[in-house]
């Protein structure tokens, strides 16, 4: 699992919650969470420390796709 930029590969990036609330538009980090919890958001990995960690290709289906409306 890598957070950040992944290299030139097909390798899946990985954001934590904060970094996720950062890439969408008027969108906490506790929503994002709460999003992730719930299965709102696919691939959602969850760390024995309790903290999330989302594919970055999650988002971008979820802003390509759902209005913010919806989520």
């Amino acid at each position: 699992m890598t957070t950040g930029d992944a290299e030139q590969t097909n390798e899946e990036v990985w954001l934590t919650s904060k970094e996720a609330a950062e890439l969408l538009p008027n969108v906490s980090r506790r929503s994002v969470q709460a999003w992730a919890a719930s299965g709102k958001i696919d691939g959602v990995v969850r760390l024995p420390s309790g903290r999330y960690r989302i594919p970055k290709s999650s988002l971008e289906e979820l802003l390509n796709g759902i209005p913010p409306q919806e989520w």
